[in-house]
């Protein structure tokens, strides 16, 4: 759940647990937050960002995933997967729709809104800009991608990513790497080293600093849930 940034508007997601795949599916709904009613519904919505003035809206759609044996990623179905730009003013409508073929629930916006970033595949993160008409860039890292976040002047997109593997993963590794990327450029401006799955990533409003939390699972060997915090600009 989240406000919009005038605290007139409440964003939800109700999820429905599914005996197939995709396993779930969520309901996402915009609340009017003055008279407790729901203005907008859409259902099968796997992700969201808003923009930092609320004017734009980016859904990503629930997609059906299928393993790539080529490369040991997952990619989603044709037509499944698609993003929602929706514009929320003076009423939230759809605006366009990008066959994005989007997987994971990794979505970022710029504040500005103009540029939007989504996992391709499990190793590919791919920058759209929403102002131009110009071919998407692609960023290809070694390992999966698990979250997403721009700088507070979109100048930089930072990507967690985390190396599979059980056990092993719960000592420091090389793989386990946040990249911090300039969006003009696409170069690497540096790579941090962390431990364990992260499912939130941020910078702070000054964007000197940024953030990561990770959680505790199997996968990681039980590494020890924390808040990491790197200083990126002095």
């Amino acid at each position: 759940m989240s406000f919009s940034p005038d605290g007139e508007s409440v964003f939800t997601m109700e999820e429905t647990r599914l005996e197939a795949p995709p396993w779930s599916t969520a309901r996402f709904l915009v609340w009017d937050a003055a008279t407790n009613e729901a203005i907008t519904e859409v259902e099968g919505v796997e992700a969201y960002a808003v923009s930092d003035d609320g004017e734009i809206l980016v859904l990503r759609m629930t997609s059906k995933d299928v393993y790539d044996e080529r490369d040991g990623t997952f990619t989603a179905e044709e037509g499944s997967g698609d993003l929602q730009v929706w514009l929320m003013q003076p009423e939230p409508r759809l605006a366009r729709v990008i066959p994005a073929r989007a997987t994971g629930s990794c979505l970022a916006l710029s504040p500005d809104g103009r540029f939007l970033a989504y996992c391709r595949n499990a190793k590919t993160v791919r920058l759209v800009d929403l102002a131009e008409q110009a071919e998407p860039r692609e960023f290809h890292e070694d390992e999966t991608v698990l979250a997403l976040a721009f700088s507070p002047d979109g100048g930089h997109l930072a990507t967690a990513t985390y190396a599979y593997g059980g056990q092993e993963a719960n000592a420091f590794r090389l793989a386990n790497v946040l990249v911090i990327r300039d969006v003009a450029s696409g170069a690497r401006v540096t790579t941090l080293r962390h431990q364990g799955l992260i499912d939130e990533l941020a910078f702070s409003a000054d964007g000197r600093y940024v953030g990561s939390n990770t959680y505790q699972s199997e996968e990681s060997g039980f590494a020890p849930a924390h808040v990491w915090l790197w200083r990126f600009q002095d």
